[in-house]
């Protein structure tokens, strides 16, 4: 048998277009594609459309078509029912965590009583997955006034609920009564991609109305990434230098509910450029909700360096990034707990818009317990 072509279907609305692939392959056919386009790409004028490429269930083992920049994509291939939930709309952060190898837990010297220390195992698994001696100390005190049981399952689960609560809940993109979101750190770590993966989601799931602007001007590839991804969901991308820009900037896309601002790569010790930045910030005309972005490897002493660096920012939140290529990913926990700097998202992985969710604390603490042995 030939393998069909997949179709592309359009309609105005991701819905729509959702409904068209069902009545022609059913609830269980493939999404390879989806990406808003501009009417006039398609010969219409006025608005923008939603595009869907997708393929029948029968045959999901074929190739996906070649992704580009220019195309927001669903790289996940799922079922068309599955895309349109509530609860979908970010991808589950317990999905990627099963996905990320298990710290290995040094097993006990031979010579050692098991009963010497009644929660050794447990503070060998988070000095393994490089969580700060303090932090861990701490946890292991209020985990002794739990007095949980004697096996390690008892203790791993009475740990994570330590772990979780200690998290707290993950800061919103933009407080409430704001609308522009800022995101800082150093180069490299992802805030472009970021940006992308947000702006996707607000646009084809949350129905917003969003623009980008960018202060990173510093690095011609992240500005291209972001203006890529914002012609092809058709919102404004704008490019600006200065306090004074940027207010012009904002006044420009007032009508937008959302507007997601992209900064320079922050250099370590360079507190000439944060001091700026944070006068441009701090002059732009509006509230600004701050995520220092950084990634989920990084050492305690560069986390703590970075945070005393951007001190002058005053960041509201901690963007986490590259969760995937973390194998251990204790120091991220040192924002909420050591600097007070609760967590907002996590992303895991490249891929636009999927690989990104609010920091659920749950989550994480499981991604930190889980453990196998050596």
């Amino acid at each position: 048998m030939t393998t069909p072509e997949p179709r592309t279907f359009q309609a105005r609305e991701l819905n729509e277009a959702l409904a068209l692939v069902r009545r022609e392959f059913g609830p269980e056919a493939i999404i390879l594609e989806t990406r808003r386009v501009p009417g006039r790409a398609l010969g219409l004028l006025g608005g923008s459309f939603v595009q869907v490429t997708a393929q029948p269930p029968e045959f999901s083992a074929a190739p996906a078509r070649k992704r580009s920049t220019s195309a927001v994509s669903k790289p996940s291939r799922r079922a068309v029912g599955e895309t349109v939930e509530e609860g979908d709309r970010y991808e589950p952060l317990a999905r990627a965590i099963r996905r990320r190898p298990a710290v290995a837990v040094p097993a006990q010297a031979p010579h050692r009583k098991a009963g010497l220390a009644r929660f050794a195992r447990m503070r060998r698994l988070l000095l393994a997955n490089m969580v700060p001696r303090e932090i861990c100390e701490g946890w292991l005190s209020k985990l002794a006034h739990r007095r949980p049981g004697s096996t390690p399952a008892a203790q791993r689960t009475a740990l994570a609920a330590i772990v979780a609560e200690s998290l707290g809940e993950p800061v919103p993109l933009a407080w409430p009564g704001t609308r522009v979101a800022a995101f800082i750190g150093p180069s490299g770590v992802g805030k472009s991609t970021t940006i992308a993966k947000l702006a996707t989601r607000a646009v084809l799931f949350e129905d917003r109305r969003v623009a980008i602007v960018t202060l990173d001007d510093e690095r011609p590839g992240g500005t291209a990434l972001v203006a890529a991804y914002a012609r092809a969901l058709d919102v404004p991308c704008v490019s600006v230098r200065g306090a004074g820009t940027l207010s012009r900037a904002l006044r420009s896309v007032r009508d937008r509910d959302l507007v997601l601002l992209d900064t320079p790569g922050i250099r370590p010790r360079d507190e000439g450029a944060v001091v700026e930045l944070s006068q441009v910030l701090t002059q732009a005309g509006e509230a600004i909700t701050r995520h220092l972005c950084f990634a989920a490897s990084t050492r305690q002493q560069e986390l703590d360096r970075l945070l005393a660096t951007c001190a002058a920012l005053g960041p509201d939140a901690a963007l986490v990034t590259k969760l995937d290529e973390a194998i251990a990913i204790g120091t991220l926990f040192a924002a909420p707990v050591e600097h007070d700097l609760a967590l907002s998202f996590v992303t895991t992985g490249p891929e636009v818009p999927d690989d990104i969710a609010p920091a659920n604390a749950r989550d994480l603490a499981n991604a930190l317990i889980g453990e196998t042995s050596t």
